[in-house]
């Protein structure tokens, strides 16, 4: 997830929103990136300790209510352990984490991601560099869904396919 998800996706597909956005999307996608990297130092830890202490701590923003290491954070998952069962705090963490699983927002990223790879893999072959303006016209045969959210998709295609445009066909 840290790398192909977070890395790959998010960061690219905020940029618009950072560069263009309202302060409210702004501090939306900053907290949402926040979240995620807290989320994956604490997640990480136990294989990499002193790196992910290092970098935890160098986190800006963190709640002043937060442990004082990570190597005594709650460790996020489906439920809490025995340490942290009774945290409110933690409670709450676990909560949201569940409450974060969106079938349909998986369902769209996973086909804007395989269409973009597709666009940069096709610009690629062709040896054509992703800052010649290319547009593309993206069309799914057979299945109706999946083109219902392509054309949601214009825009994160674009970003996401490095490209100036991505048109789906009906």
């Amino acid at each position: 997830f840290s790398l192909e998800e977070l890395c790959d996706v998010y960061v690219e597909a905020v940029k618009p929103v950072m560069r263009n956005g309202s302060d409210a999307a702004k501090s939306a996608a900053q907290n949402t990136l926040w979240y995620c990297l807290d989320v994956a130092l604490r997640l990480m830890h136990p294989v990499m300790p002193f790196v992910t202490e290092e970098l935890w701590q160098r986190l800006p923003g963190r709640p002043e209510a937060a442990a004082p290491s990570i190597m005594v954070a709650h460790y996020p998952g489906a439920t809490p352990v025995a340490l942290h069962a009774d945290d409110a705090a933690v409670q709450a963490e676990t909560e949201a984490i569940r409450k974060l699983a969106d079938k349909e927002a998986e369902e769209y990223l996973a086909l804007v991601t395989m269409v973009a790879g597709g666009m940069r893999s096709l610009a690629a072959d062709f040896g054509v560099s992703s800052n010649r303006n290319l547009e593309f016209i993206v069309k799914v045969s057979g299945d109706d869904r999946k083109q219902q959210l392509l054309d949601l998709a214009a825009t994160d295609l674009a970003v996401l396919g490095r490209a100036k445009q991505a048109t789906p066909l009906p």
